[in-house]
């Protein structure tokens, strides 16, 4: 949970963005900071809520390496089973194609 906190503050049950990340990521971070944020956008806090429940056996937040990424153990699961429990759509590539929107790669 702490990497989601690295992008995003919850602050009255929402989740916002830290200001400081819209050049995303050249500057550095201050991850105690909660009054320089504006609210996320929805996809976002749908993500890290889907990232937070109980869905790691499919799809989860994963520092390995150092650098934090998304795994996506079960492609057809995260399509058929979780996607349409927080997105509009269930489809799998409109996923991939709003991650590659907010330059997830």
């Amino acid at each position: 949970n702490e990497a989601h906190e690295a992008l995003l503050c919850k602050r009255h049950s929402a989740y916002y963005v830290k200001t400081s990340q819209v050049d995303m990521g050249t500057e550095t971070l201050n991850t105690t900071a909660t009054t320089n944020c504006t609210l996320a956008p929805t996809f976002l806090r749908l993500l890290t809520k889907m990232l937070t429940d109980d869905n790691s056996d499919i799809i989860e937040w994963s520092s390995n390496g150092g650098n934090g990424h998304i795994e996506v153990h079960h492609p057809d699961r995260l399509e058929n089973e979780v996607l349409g429990r927080y997105f509009n759509s269930s489809k799998y590539i409109s996923f991939q194609r709003q991650m590659n929107n907010f330059r997830f790669r």
